[in-house]
């Protein structure tokens, strides 16, 4: 997804998927968030006002991921957001525009 504001461009990318067996595979899907900004850092000396954002978007609800007991607040804190929440979007939204995305 591609977003504008007044001065930046925002990529946004998702990775729909099912979450119900928790593994080492789905680990590094969800890992894709923190190391993302390992190839903003590249693209930024380039072009300063784009920032790139991602997200798993999970099919499965949070109470039912086998991997313990992580909240949906604390899976959302690494870039994991579920369909099954009414406000999914607003909050995909607000994860690619929000302060970090606006860092210069």
């Amino acid at each position: 997804m591609r977003l504008k504001d007044e001065a930046r461009r925002h990529v946004l990318l998702f990775d729909p998927k099912g979450l119900g067996r928790f593994g080492g595979r789905e680990r590094r899907k969800a890992a894709l968030h923190h190391e993302i900004g390992k190839v903003e850092d590249r693209i930024r000396k380039d072009d300063p006002n784009l920032s790139l954002r991602a997200c798993v978007l999970s099919v499965t609800p949070a109470a039912r991921i086998d991997d313990g007991l992580r909240s949906a607040s604390e899976w959302r804190q690494d870039g994991v957001h579920f369909l099954d929440e009414p406000d999914w979007l607003r909050q995909v939204i607000e994860h690619a525009l929000g302060p970090a995305a606006r860092a210069a």
